[in-house]
């Protein structure tokens, strides 16, 4: 990562959205893969590596500083935030719709405050942010994100609205 490059180059990235690729690869279903095949850009990598020089711990080895490099603050928001406009809270799995709510508030939370809350902290934040209407939104994603409650009602339209809300915000700032 020294010297720093934006988008990060690498070699393997993990997520979620992989794992029925990985799966596929690993059944011999695909031959071949850019993500195992070749090195490739990947814009994230700014942002876990702001985390983890914000808030990480070393467990073992050198310390964080002298691993990771500062990661400058337009890249880190253009990290969170290039694909904002196609944001949807149904993104991925279905268990992360409660989160991805969350990060909406939490991406605004960072252009206002300049500090990367974590999601709960995130949330909180963002409870105390928006209009009174949609805050039933965000203690819902909460607890379900925190205490696995399900079930949980969401009017389609208040989400939209959030939605729209938080990501003109995000923009406008």
């Amino acid at each position: 990562m020294n010297p720093w490059k934006y988008p990060t180059p690498c070699q393997y990235h993990y997520s979620d959205a992989w794992t029925e690729h990985y799966k596929n690869m690993l059944s011999g279903n695909i031959k071949e893969s850019f993500i195992v095949d070749e090195d490739f850009c990947d814009a994230d990598i700014a942002c876990h590596a702001h985390l983890t020089n914000q808030s990480g711990i070393c467990v073992y080895g050198k310390p964080i500083k002298d691993v990771f490099p500062a990661i400058p603050d337009k890249d880190f928001w253009n990290s969170i935030s290039s694909d904002i406009v196609e944001y949807d809270f149904h993104s991925y799995n279905p268990r992360y719709f409660a989160s991805n709510i969350l990060i909406l508030g939490r991406i605004l939370s960072f252009k206002i405050e300049k500090r990367i809350l974590s999601k709960y902290e995130g949330g909180i934040w963002t409870l105390n942010y928006v209009p009174e209407k949609f805050q039933y939104i965000i203690d819902n994603a909460m607890k379900e994100w925190y205490s696995e409650e399900t079930g949980l009602e969401y009017k389609k339209e208040d989400l939209d609205e959030l939605r729209h809300l938080l990501i003109n915000e995000i923009q406008d700032c």
